[in-house]
């Protein structure tokens, strides 16, 4: 595998990831805002249990690889 190819699919696997967070984080502010729309109770807001922080913290990394990447 050469440098080029390696550097492409961290970056398409990034942009996918990327989405994905940027796509559930948007629904959970979104949900806020119904709730509060609605005005329903506060007791009835739960918070998101399906946060996947691990994939959270790999695609932080991922980003920072390739912004320092960009810096050379």
């Amino acid at each position: 595998m050469s440098y080029v190819h390696v550097i492409s699919r961290l970056e398409a696997e990034t942009q996918t990831q990327l989405e994905k967070y940027i796509s559930g984080r948007g629904e959970q502010e979104s949900n806020i805002f119904q709730l509060a729309q609605n005005n329903l109770p506060l007791q009835e807001f739960k918070q998101p249990t399906n946060i996947d922080f691990q994939a959270e913290s790999r695609l932080r990394s991922q980003i920072m690889i390739l912004e320092f990447q960009t810096q050379l």
